[in-house]
């Protein structure tokens, strides 16, 4: 009764176990839940101010988002993913001696999982830590040896128990990111797209590789890339952590840890716009940490070649003159403890993970406020000008018309120059989804004519890649195309066309996911590409209203929206369905009346009905003799045929596809800035008309904009408040609830 009541996130003491770990989590206070409420009117206010509606709704969504997404980055062979794997307890990640990842891995936190992966389309890959480890690693040789693949962001899901938040709760995803500084890899795009969206960044540092060019570079793009987070150093919410790893291999040289500490924090320093104190750089030795942990998983418990590595590490090079390999288990569990203690990862805990469960709600919530106060200082900008309008003279204002008129046919020059970046940025994305329908068709080259082959070549690795996943699709049926009787035959026929039907929709099926998934990846990185271009015009058009009008003006920042996968993987089908039904309407009108055939396309692929027709050539080829027999070439080169006639029209769709989205997407941040352009020289034209009107129209629109800039700032006096408050409760620690959901 008083779970009904009370709601089922409510914890009662009863249900908390003895041995739970008690943390301060805000979220849980009635302090933090007002602010929540005060900012949810505040963001309603907004909008009947002015704020667009959409704008809004974005807000109200991401307020009440629970997830906190926070990125693992650092350069590359620092230990991020050796990291990530002591925090999950179990090495799912590969590490090696070389860099290993090449793709962003986005870990969540499910209780009592022993691992799943999954693709962008929520699609299980595999499960298990071994098949979960390959499965990584071999996508990242991929992309390393395959020059081809790598302007293609690849992004897996990988749900396990973490054990590092078993006691804290969920609602927590890490990103394992590349290091943007591998030579040729060309990753730094793809880890400024992770980087969008992040509200929580851990920054690995390489203790033997501190203050290179890399690391100067690095802070420099993160500057650019997540500047608030950066900018929150000093704050009381942190919102980026300096982890020192490697801090196992100090030397006598190097000084006690505390002088360690103030050498790295100077470095940093000097890299930042802000100074960081020894205290916020956190060392540990990850790869102990993972040791340690790992000892006590029953299933390494007999892994010979591990519990040596792990003895290696805990008793000295020469452990095998007092251990033998019987006692590897007994002895290495023994110093499971001492080797975590080592790795100091409890200190990592409490100062970056307990810390951040502390704040969760409110490393949530600042975003928003500081979002929200961008589109109020877009409104104000509006206001302001039209209140320094109509408080000067006609000559005045006709003057700073002008100006502003001709900033705005510069404006629209700046843009056209970046209008012809599009087609160099549409081949590339072009070129990327193309690669998938020519490995289509080399899959299905390869595999239809080996299915029919007398002696199939088991022993080629296309055969076992392309062949044996579909082998067991044909069981129980005769592909030598022989029958006693016609009518035997052309069942058979039927039925290998008909199969054969769903190999293709399912191997298309296949490709065309994870192509999706690289499109909306590239169309990220094709936002940001176009952002960073786009946002100086932006910027020079309200420095030059402002110098126009002799009034300040606030920065205005460009945005562009984001999608889920299904969201986008839905938006691709619809718009790629209405672009056929266009061309099919187009080709109807000019070519009515007459007979036609209309060409199949695998973007409309009908997976039940496809090719389930008879075969209209084997009757006149059949070989009469005591037996009944086509020649599998025939039907072999019928179907390649098909292939390749589908696919050439699937790619010209595509092709059409991509050249109108980046078009839309290119039209869409030009537009904004067009929009602000012709909405700032629109609001002086207004109190120019009021000028003309008279003097008590003028200084009514001069009332009316004082008014609204008075409540504007009050909004925006009001978002800094609860931003304050947020950080005042999260420094406080408004309650102490343990987190057992």
């Amino acid at each position: 009764t008083r779970r009904a009541a009370m709601g089922d996130d409510f914890v009662f003491v009863s249900d908390v176990p003895e041995d739970a770990e008690w943390t301060l989590l805000p979220s849980d206070s009635a302090m933090v839940e007002g602010l929540l409420e005060e900012l949810q009117v505040l963001i309603q206010d907004a909008e009947g101010a002015g704020v667009p509606r959409a704008a809004a709704e974005k807000l109200r969504s991401k307020l009440a988002s629970r997830t906190l997404t926070v990125a693992v980055v650092a350069l590359a062979k620092a230990g991020k993913s050796t990291l990530l794997n002591a925090l999950i307890g179990r090495e799912f990640l590969p590490s090696a001696a070389q860099p290993a990842t090449s793709c962003v891995v986005r870990v969540r936190h499910e209780r009592g999982c022993r691992g799943r992966l999954c693709g962008e389309d929520g699609g299980t890959l595999c499960e298990g830590r071994q098949a979960i480890h390959a499965h990584i690693a071999e996508c990242n040789r991929q992309r390393r040896e395959d020059k081809s693949q790598q302007s293609t962001a690849v992004t897996l899901d990988l749900f396990a128990d973490i054990q590092a938040l078993q006691t804290l709760g969920g609602g927590v995803e890490l990103l394992d990111t590349p290091g943007p500084n591998e030579a040729g890899a060309g990753l730094e795009m793809e880890v400024l797209a992770a980087l969008k969206g992040t509200d929580v960044v851990l920054y690995v540092l390489d203790f033997t590789k501190i203050g290179t060019a890399d690391e100067q570079h690095m802070f420099a793009m993160l500057a650019d890339a997540i500047g608030p987070l950066m900018q929150s150093v000093h704050s009381g919410t942190q919102r980026i952590f300096f982890v020192l790893n490697k801090i196992d291999e100090r030397s006598r040289n190097d000084g006690d840890l505390a002088e360690i500490r103030r050498t790295v924090a100077v470095r940093i320093s000097s890299m930042l716009p802000k100074p960081v104190s020894a205290s916020q750089v956190i060392p540990v030795a990850a790869e102990l940490a993972l040791l340690s942990k790992q000892v006590r998983d029953p299933e390494r418990q007999h892994d010979v070649a591990f519990l040596e590595d792990f003895l290696r590490k805990a008793k000295g090079e020469c452990f095998k003159d007092e251990v033998t390999p019987r006692q590897y288990s007994a002895v290495a569990l023994s110093k499971a403890a001492q080797v975590e203690e080592q790795s100091m990862f409890a200190d990592l805990h409490q100062a970056v993970l307990v810390e951040m469960f502390r704040k969760k709600t409110v490393l949530l919530s600042l975003p928003i406020c500081e979002a929200l106060s961008r589109e109020l200082a877009a409104v104000r900008n509006t206001a302001v000008i039209e209140r320094s309008t109509a408080q000067k003279t006609a000559e005045q204002v006709h003057a700073a018309l002008v100006e502003m008129q001709q900033t705005q046919a510069q404006t629209n020059e700046r843009l056209q120059v970046l209008q012809s970046r599009l087609s160099t940025i549409t081949q590339e994305v072009n070129a990327e989804a193309q690669k998938y329908f020519s490995c289509f068709r080399q899959d299905l080259e390869y595999a239809i004519p080996q299915l029919f082959a007398p002696v199939p070549n088991r022993e080629n690795p296309d055969y076992r890649r392309y062949v044996v996943p579909i082998l067991h699709w044909f069981h129980g049926v005769d592909l030598s195309l022989e029958a006693s009787s016609r009518e035997q035959l052309e069942r058979t026929v039927v039925q290998v066309n008909t199969i054969i039907s769903r190999v293709v929709a399912a191997k298309w099926k296949l490709y065309s996911k994870e192509m999706v998934g690289a499109m909306r990846e590239k169309r990220a990185q094709v936002q940001l590409d176009l952002l960073a271009e786009a946002q100086p015009v932006m910027q020079n058009v309200i420095q030059a209203s402002s110098e126009s009008l002799q009034v300040p003006l606030d920065d205005e920042v460009l945005c562009a929206s984001a999608t889920s996968f299904s969201e986008f993987e839905a938006d691709s089908r619809e718009a790629i369905e209405k672009m056929v039904q266009r061309k099919q309407e187009k080709v109807e009108k000019m070519k009515e009346g007459e007979t036609r055939t209309r060409k199949r396309n695998l973007c409309l692929y009908n997976y039940t009905e496809a090719y389930t027709e008879r075969v209209p050539y084997f009757v006149d080829q059949v070989v009469e003799t005591v037996r009944f027999q086509l020649d599998a070439s025939l039907l072999v080169n019928q179907w390649l045929a098909k292939i390749r006639e589908e696919t050439e029209v699937s790619q010209a769709t595509v092709t059409r596809y991509v050249e109108e989205q980046i078009a839309s997407e290119a039209a869409s941040i030009h537009d904004q800035i067009r929009s602000r352009c012709q909405a700032l020289i629109a609001a002086v034209q207004a109190q120019q008309e009021s000028q003309q009107r008279g003097y008590s129209d003028a200084k009514a629109s001069a009332a009316v904009a004082n008014e609204s800039i008075r409540q504007l700032e009050g909004l925006g006096e009001r978002a800094r408040h609860v931003g304050r408050r947020l950080e005042k409760a999260a420094a406080a620690g408004a309650a102490a609830t343990p987190d057992t959901a």
